[in-house]
């Protein structure tokens, strides 16, 4: 795959293009001219570096690269707490109190808080600075490294919960975590810890604590992966997280190989064989997944794969490419690996118009995770346009993160000559360590070999925050399509009854049988009702135009309800409009104003036109009739159409249920089919009540 770049004596062909590839043309026109004065002052190649045939840059750029990016990153010493060792995406002072952190204000996540990407910008941060230290033995290097290794095993291990990596730590009390965090953050975590204990700055106090992290993260993955929590690594209360950031299997494509890397990592470092089998038995399938990526029509690629999430899919393929022991399998994995990189190209389309210097640094770590990944001419010109921009040191922490992992693996790469050690580059060595002084090593005061690891906590028996909703089953008795619509039902229905803890009730919305219902309708459905009473499952009805009350109720007195009527749980009051009725209505206004205090949503079997009116403090109207799971967000309350168990409008199989998780600061609705690997199910719908 190694090819030789044909050698030119002319200015880069950037410096022509610049306009094209400037983030709008007022700063692409800007550009230009910076580019211009900037080749005529920097040679782009000297005769030193007649021998690379692949340099863009002069050894003297290269050092001012170097320099630039070190420097960058001291430009945001206020982003980094010397208690966690970790930078955050706000300034510390600007960070929630540990009181909001525990209470998961704004947001289980802590989207908006500032905690929210430190394992991803400082797991980028190490093995940037490993490459570099790997390339140049610059001393420089050793502290920032160390001090990337105290934070990555921080939020890995504070919090002393088996299993779980945080997305940040609270820097006042270096504990308090947010609940939730993402495949991303996982990534990054193993990967930087993969790389650190393979590396020449670790010894073995470092090696040992990495085995600790990465096999009891790998037993935590093994334990909790199941069917039974959606193949998804739980939250760190114990809990199901909603949103699918969580999932590590019968996931999307670019997803496919990160679930195995974890059991890779823990291999490698380890050597115990049952990780290496854990690996095997996720490995084949995740490649021929990854596979199928260049096959994805652009407009599914642009809707799904985040321009970050090529960046971390070859993080995940490099790995398990290194560890891989089948030379077949590692054929394919060098495959997949230059089919990312192809696929990710037309990303730089989205990224001139709209992205930033940290979104063209993703893709060039993903251009280039591997010396065997050659950039073609124009992949070239979009490496030096982004290392020549006059807005290197002002691109964000994530920014500066990410370009110094890119220019690391441009350097190893042959993209940009070795530089010199910084304290050689300038005559004045630059510490790249908040805090420190030149030679001195950062203060480690946390071992992760005597921590007293905890299992998440256990769950109740009922979620009494979690309603489910099934719509329009539409179960007749004709023998046919009885058998049909049954079968389909007891598919989401089996699904509902395996979910841990159980929902606090189950509401069934819109038609259980088709027009002219008659009691054989209703008989049928008798075994699945029995189901959920054994398994003390409440259920409530909210009938649609086709059913007949007299009939259903004849067949299930024990369910008779009120025309409308009131579920309540300790975050929401749902209102059950049973038909549209003036007197209905006029009644629905009135419960709605009573609980105008409390969160509160109206569930009819139909869309309602004019519910601003019934209940302007609504949070959203839930409804059936639909048979598509989909959100009006120009509606005033929000309305919510709910998907069918046994039926889709649109014709595709996106047959299911749909869940709605209460927390206190938001609520998540999130569909369930009965395909695992249906991507349109993977939206969630989030109505937040606060902002940070």
């Amino acid at each position: 795959m190694r090819q030789k770049m044909r050698r030119k004596n002319c200015i880069h062909p950037i410096i022509h293009n610049a306009a094209r590839l400037g983030f709008g043309s007022a700063s692409g026109k800007k550009f230009l001219l910076f580019s211009l004065i900037f080749a005529l002052v920097l040679p782009i190649r000297t005769n030193a570096d007649e021998t690379n045939a692949r340099a863009l840059f002069s050894r003297e750029e290269s050092n001012q690269i170097y320099r630039a990016l070190g420097e960058a990153l001291r430009e945001y010493d206020d982003y980094y707490s010397p208690k966690t060792h970790s930078y955050y995406i706000r300034r510390v002072e600007d960070l929630p109190s540990v009181e909001q952190v525990r209470d998961l204000f704004p947001n289980p996540v802590g989207y908006g808080s500032g905690l929210d990407d430190s394992a991803l910008y400082v797991g980028t941060l190490l093995v940037g600075v490993l490459d570099l230290y790997d390339l140049t033995k610059d001393e420089a290097l050793r502290p920032l490294a160390y001090d990337a290794w105290f934070g990555m095993k921080r939020l890995g291990a504070a919090h002393r919960l088996r299993g779980v990596v945080t997305r940040g730590v609270a820097p006042q009390d270096g504990e308090s975590i947010y609940i939730t965090s993402s495949r991303d953050q996982y990534t990054h975590y193993v990967e930087a810890l993969y790389r650190f204990y393979h590396s020449a700055l670790a010894g073995e106090k470092e090696r040992e604590e990495i085995r600790i992290l990465l096999t009891t993260l790998a037993d935590a993955m093994e334990e909790q992966i199941t069917p039974e929590n959606e193949f998804s690594i739980l939250r760190a209360d114990g809990s199901h997280d909603p949103r699918g950031l969580h999932k590590m299997w019968h996931v999307y494509a670019h997803e496919a190989a990160r679930l195995p890397m974890i059991y890779a990592a823990a291999w490698s470092v380890s050597r115990e064989r049952k990780y290496y089998d854990l690996y095997s038995r996720y490995a084949q399938d995740a490649i021929e997944q990854s596979l199928t990526l260049p096959s994805k029509p652009q407009r599914e690629l642009n809707a799904w794969v985040p321009t970050y999430c090529f960046y971390q899919m070859q993080c995940s393929l490099i790995l398990m490419y290194e560890i891989e022991e089948n030379p077949q399998l590692r054929e394919q994995i060098l495959h997949a690996i230059s089919e990312t990189k192809n696929v990710s190209t037309p990303r730089f389309a989205w990224v001139e118009k709209r992205g930033g210097l940290r979104e063209y640094a993703e893709l060039l770590i993903a251009q280039t995770i591997t010396p065997e990944l050659v950039l073609d001419d124009r992949q070239k010109e979009r490496l030096a346009f982004v290392f020549r921009h006059p807005r290197l040191k002002k691109s964000g922490i994530g920014g500066v993160c990410h370009l110094i992992r890119a220019y690391a693996q441009a350097v190893r790469n042959g993209y940009c000559p070795l530089p010199e050690p910084l304290e050689g580059a300038s005559g004045e060595e630059l510490v790249l360590t908040p805090g420190l002084k030149k030679g001195e090593m950062p203060h480690d005061d946390f071992d992760v070999r005597k921590v007293d690891w905890r299992n998440v906590p256990t769950v109740p028996d009922v979620n009494e925050n979690r309603i489910v909703f099934l719509s329009d089953v539409f179960c007749p008795s004709a023998p046919g399509e009885s058998a049909f619509c049954l079968e389909k039902l007891k598919q989401s229905c089996e699904k509902i009854l395996a979910l841990r803890p159980r929902p606090a009730a189950v509401f069934f919305v819109g038609n259980l049988a088709p027009a002219g219902a008659s009691e054989e309708d209703y008989l049928a459905l008798k075994p699945t009702f029995r189901a959920f009473e054994e398994a003390k499952i409440p259920l409530r009805f909210v009938l649609g135009e086709w059913d007949s009350r007299a009939a259903f109720e004849k067949v299930f007195p024990e369910y008779s309800f009120d025309t409308v009527a009131v579920f309540s749980t300790p975050r929401a009051d749902f209102i059950l409009l049973n038909d549209d009725s003036d007197e209905s209505l006029a009644k629905a206004r009135q419960l709605a104003e009573e609980r105008k205090d409390k969160n509160h949503l109206i569930v009819s079997a139909t869309p309602l036109p004019n519910a601003a009116q019934i209940a302007p403090s609504a949070r959203a109207c839930i409804h059936g009739g639909g048979r598509l799971f989909r959100e009006d967000k120009n509606a005033q309350p929000l309305h919510l159409s709910l998907p069918s168990p046994v039926s889709s409008a649109d014709g595709a199989p996106h047959e299911g249920f749909c869940y709605l998780q209460m927390d206190k600061w938001e609520f998540v609705f999130r569909i369930v089919t009965n395909d695992p690997d249906d991507v349109w199910a993977r939206r969630p719908v989030v109505l937040r009540f606060a902002a940070f």
